[in-house]
Formats: structure tokens, C-alpha cells, sequence
């Protein structure tokens, strides 16, 4: 447990600092590029991510549960990841191919081509990406500070040199190069773990379980990127920049959310290939009310002052974000439950197959909703297409988890949470919007005051339940005494 501590401190502290730093930069990037550069950088990032994660083929996942269970047998640790990595440099080169002809024989891209060809770079090296070697290892201390040194980095630039709307290409040239940066770190640190041998490696063994996680996060990419390419194609820069405001804002805490998910996941997987159910049950229970105890407060925060937020980070410009994120504020919690069910209970136990059902069921209905709704709504059609997909892919993984796994969670009490904070959440809005109508002012007063009071509220609700954890851990402690005895 201490190793899961300490590798969820730095896990949650690379998020935060993620979670901070969008707050920082968007206010000054929105203000400067208003909605349609902002809409422009958007898309164009969000195109050559869609290949990215197409380049990927599935690694992220299928490369930590890998690692993790090779990590203890350095030779056979390389060997693992060398066989990963070179499938990976071959999809990036091949993915890129493909990148760059649909980029010169797609009349509306090549105008831009050298803006395409910059955040190209994405693609073409999406290979160095081997955070999913460090997870497996559980080196999440190294992941995080490099990561968060980059990002300072990168903020400096943007403040030292974008300027004015005019510098778009300075701003996407600062984007791509954190990314490379992160990745570049990466490469040079696998020297100290990995042997570079390259006899006797038998690569065609991971290529049909990493071709079945591809599958899944191909299907994932249709409804997390494709809902910004569809609206940059069918509406105009305007709506992608309103929406991508939206989307921002709303998600900008999941990271942290589904913190402690990605710490766990390691040990899961273990836990599940030894078939140790009381410990998988264990792990289970305290993600799951981990997610809601911060999940459902964030949401309903989120929708409540949805106005102030907009107003304050994006700026008067952006006032038509305001209804697509009041639409898209219940993802922190639908996303987090959907981590949840799908990538700490079915991943680990193999079940991708299921779950790669349930994200192609809802990358259908992502297509659809964004052809239908798009056109006429605009940004305020595809946060609906975004929430719809979501909450389907997230039932559908629930009914599969009630399917194969024995696993108890407070669902009762995790309704009537969501009841009560949302109508305490709700009066304290109305409250701090009559003490003041300056923005800064009521989120200053309505932040503090809905988490202190949603806090003390949960601490006596659940302190029973504290007392019955305290009292189960007691009698273990008894018990495993009176045995040695």
C-alpha cells in the first residue's frame, strides 16, 4: 500500500499541475486568438491526434499490463518492450504515409499544408511515447516531474511569444514541442532500464492482442476526436473554438479523477492473472468511492457555475460555450465511472472484447449524433453527441462488469449523493449570484463554501462506515496474531 501511496501522490500531482495549467494558459491563449484561432489551432491538433492514436495501435493499454508483469526480469523486461516498441515504430511510419496523403490530395488541407506538416511531427514520431513503459514499472515520480517541467517550460514560451491573433503558428509550434519534449526525455531515460539486444526477439506474439487493443482505441478515437474534426468540416472555426472551450473547462479535473485508476491499474492486473479476488474486491471498492466522492461534486460544480466559468477563463467572447458546457459537465463523473468499469476491471481481466463493444457501439452512435446534429446546432448538437456516447459506453460496460465479475458497490448511496449535493450546490449558487454579479466573486465564494459543506456532509454520512472499515481491519490484525501463535 505505501508503494500505491506514493506512486498516487506523484500520479495526482502531475494531474493537478495538469488540471492548473489549462486554467493558466486559456484564459491569455482565448483572449489573444479569440474563438475561430482557437477553433483553428483545435482542429488542427485534434486531426493529426486521430492519427496519432491510429499509430499507437493500442500500445498505451496493452504495454503497461506487459511491462508490469516483466518487470522484475531485466533481460526479460527489455525483451518486451523491444518487441512493443519496434511494432510501434513500424505503425508511426506507416500511419504517417497515410497522414501525409490525405493531407496533399485533400483540397481544403493543403493551403495549410505547412501548418498540417508541423503538428505532423505528432505523427511521425508518436513512437518516442513510452509513458506506458514507465506506468508498467510504476515509475510514475519520473513520469510526473518530467512532465511537469516541460509544461513550465512550455507556458513561458507562450506568454514570451504569442502575441497577437497572427501568432497561431508560434502557439501550435509550442504545443507540439512539449509533447516531443516529454517523449524525447523518455527515450534517452530507457538506457538505464533496458538491455538493447535485439537476437531472439519474437515480435508476431504481441501483434494479435495489440491489434485487439487497437481496436479499442480506435473506436474510442471516433467519439474523443472525431467530434471536433466533424464540427470544424460541417460548421466553422467559430464552433470548434466554443466547443473546444466547453470541453476544456468540463474536463479539465477527469485527470485527477482517474488518478488513482491509472496507479492501480499495475497492480490489477496482477491481482486478477493470480485470481485473487479479495484483493481485486479491495482495490475495486476503494477506486469506485474514490471516483464518486470527487466525481459527483465536480460535476454538479461545474454545471451550477458553468455562467462564471466561462466568463472568467475563456472570456465574453465565449458566451456561446456556456449551454454546450452545462451539457457536457456530467462527462467527469460518466467518464470517471467509465474508467472505472472498463480500465481497471475489464483490461486488466482481458476482457477487451467486451469492451471493445461497448466503445464501437458508442463511436456509432457518436458518428451519427454529430452527421444529425451538428449541421443545425453547431457546438451545442455535438456536446449532446458527446454526453449520448459516453453514457452508452459507460451502461454497456457497466452490464458487462454485473456479467462476468462478482464485485459489490454502494450504488445506493451513490444515487443519493447525487440528489442531495446537487440541490445543495444549487442554493449556494443562488445565493452567492445575489451577494454578487462579478464572476471571480461568486466562484471566490461558491467554490470554498460547496466543498466545505460537501465534505462535512459525506464525512457524517460515511463515518459510519469509516468505523466498520477500522473495526474489519482490527480483527484481520487479530486474527493473522492468533495464527502465527
Amino acid at each position: 500500500m505505501s508503494d500505491i501511496k506514493r506512486n498516487y501522490f506523484y500520479n495526482v500531482l502531475v494531474n493537478i499541475f495538469n488540471t492548473v495549467t489549462p486554467l493558466v494558459s486559456f484564459p491569455y491563449i482565448s483572449r489573444i486568438l479569440m474563438p475561430d484561432g482557437v477553433g483553428k489551432a483545435q482542429f488542427l491538433l485534434s486531426f493529426a491526434q486521430y492519427f496519432v492514436v491510429l499509430a499507437s495501435l493500442g500500445i498505451p493499454l496493452y504495454g503497461i499490463r506487459e511491462i508490469a508483469k516483466a518487470r522484475h526480469n531485466r533481460l526479460s523486461l527489455s525483451k518486451t518492450f523491444l518487441e512493443i516498441f519496434i511494432i510501434n515504430i513500424l505503425s508511426s511510419v506507416l500511419i504517417s504515409f497515410v497522414y501525409l496523403l490525405v493531407v496533399f490530395n485533400y483540397q481544403p488541407f493543403t493551403i495549410e499544408y505547412p501548418s498540417f506538416l508541423l503538428v505532423g511531427l505528432l505523427v511521425f514520431l508518436s513512437f518516442m511515447n513510452t509513458d506506458w513503459f514507465y506506468s508498467g514499472l510504476e515509475q510514475f515520480k519520473q513520469i510526473s516531474l518530467r512532465s511537469m517541467i516541460v509544461k513550465i517550460l512550455s507556458l513561458i514560451g507562450l506568454f514570451l511569444f504569442v502575441k497577437t491573433k497572427a501568432d497561431l503558428w508560434i502557439y501550435l509550434s509550442i504545443a507540439v514541442s512539449s509533447f516531443l519534449g516529454n517523449q524525447l526525455w523518455n527515450v534517452w531515460m530507457l538506457k538505464k532500464h533496458v538491455v538493447f539486444s535485439f537476437h531472439g526477439l519474437r515480435i508476431y506474439q504481441h501483434v494479435r492482442p495489440i491489434m485487439l487493443n487497437f481496436g479499442v482505441l480506435f473506436a474510442i478515437s471516433i467519439y474523443t476526436v472525431l467530434d471536433t474534426i466533424l464540427l470544424g468540416l460541417l460548421a466553422n472555426d467559430a464552433s470548434v473554438g466554443y466547443y473546444s472551450a466547453a470541453v476544456k473547462i468540463s474536463k479539465v479535473i477527469i485527470p485527477i479523477i482517474t488518478a488513482l485508476g491509472v496507479v492501480l491499474l499495475p497492480r490489477l492486473s496482477i491481482a486478477m492473472s493470480q485470481n485473487n479476488q479479495e484483493e481485486v474486491q479491495y482495490l475495486a471498492e476503494k477506486s469506485f468511492w474514490y471516483i464518486n466522492m470527487l466525481a459527483i461534486p465536480a460535476f454538479l460544480g461545474l454545471f451550477v457555475f458553468a455562467d462564471e466559468f466561462i466568463w472568467l477563463i475563456s472570456g465574453p467572447a465565449f458566451g456561446e460555450s456556456i449551454l454546450p458546457m452545462k451539457i457536457l459537465s456530467p462527462l467527469v463523473l460518466i467518464i470517471g465511472l467509465a474508467h472505472f468499469f472498463a480500465f481497471q476491471i475489464l483490461i486488466p481481466a482481458k476482457k477487451e472484447k467486451q469492451y471493445l463493444f461497448a466503445v464501437v457501439v458508442g463511436g456509432g452512435c457518436c458518428l451519427v449524433l454529430n452527421i444529425l446534429l451538428v449541421p443545425h446546432y453547431q457546438a451545442v448538437g455535438a456536446a449532446i453527441a458527446n454526453l449520448v456516447t459516453e453514457l452508452v459506453i459507460t451502461v454497456i460496460s457497466v452490464l458487462f462488469v454485473k456479467r462476468f465479475f462478482r464485485i459489490d458497490l454502494t450504488w445506493g448511496k451513490f444515487m443519493f449523493k447525487v440528489f442531495y449535493v446537487a440541490i445543495l450546490f444549487s442554493l449556494i449558487a443562488m445565493a452567492c449570484r445575489i451577494v454578487s454579479t462579478n464572476a471571480f466573486i461568486i466562484l471566490a465564494l461558491g467554490i470554498p463554501l460547496c466543498g466545505i459543506l460537501y465534505f462535512c456532509t459525506v464525512f457524517f454520512l460515511e463515518r459510519d462506515q469509516y468505523l466498520k472499515d477500522l473495526l474489519a481491519i482490527q480483527r484481520q490484525k487479530w486474527f493473522s496474531s492468533h495464527k502465527l501463535k
